[in-house]
């Protein structure tokens, strides 16, 4: 098994960081295309730039021999509103691990770094958002002891709108009549 550290990101490592990105993107950009395009650009300066100069942002990096295997982008958020309860919780704004350092427990590490961190902030709970097509990372977040909270939910009402993975156009024709 290959050892590995997780770190703070710096400025320097924005560019390996992207580069697992784009990686990560392709995977999105081929299973669900009625949402995700190929782009050169895949954050803004800004918000890429907010994980290396903000108190309530952290970019984390998990590296195998100096070499940039896994990110994990997090967000402090304080939800102080009138109709809600007042809390502190850790969103998970992005995690991935390169191709070829999947399955060394890489992204498990990396969720319990964060789950520290989260504890640190006096957060309540770490939360995220998975699309329901990559079960290999609903797998992880089950295990991880994430439980779903939230149905985010969507309706294809335009026909120029394929769907291309067999699973995805059977819920979507379930409703249409013949």
């Amino acid at each position: 098994m290959q050892e590995y550290k997780i770190t703070r990101a710096l400025p320097e490592d924005k560019g390996a960081l992207l580069l697992i990105k784009k990686q990560a993107h392709a995977y999105f950009v081929q299973s669900l295309p009625h949402l995700y395009q190929f782009s050169d650009t895949l954050f803004t300066e800004d918000f890429i730039n907010c994980y290396f100069n903000s108190e309530d942002h952290i970019a984390l990096l998990a590296k195998i021999n100096n070499q940039t295997a896994g990110y994990a982008l997090i967000d402090r958020v304080v939800v102080d509103l009138p109709m809600m309860k007042n809390r502190i919780y850790v969103y998970i704004q992005d995690i991935a691990v390169r191709e070829d350092s999947r399955n060394l427990g890489i992204a498990t590490d990396l969720l319990h770094v964060i789950e520290g961190i989260a504890k640190e902030w006096n957060a309540d709970c770490l939360e995220l958002a998975v699309h329901a097509n990559n079960q290999s990372a609903v797998h992880l977040y089950h295990r991880c002891g994430f439980t779903v909270r939230t149905y985010r939910m969507e309706k294809i009402i335009c026909d120029h709108i394929v769907l291309e993975n067999s699973d995805q156009t059977n819920i979507r024709d379930m409703g249409r009549s013949h």
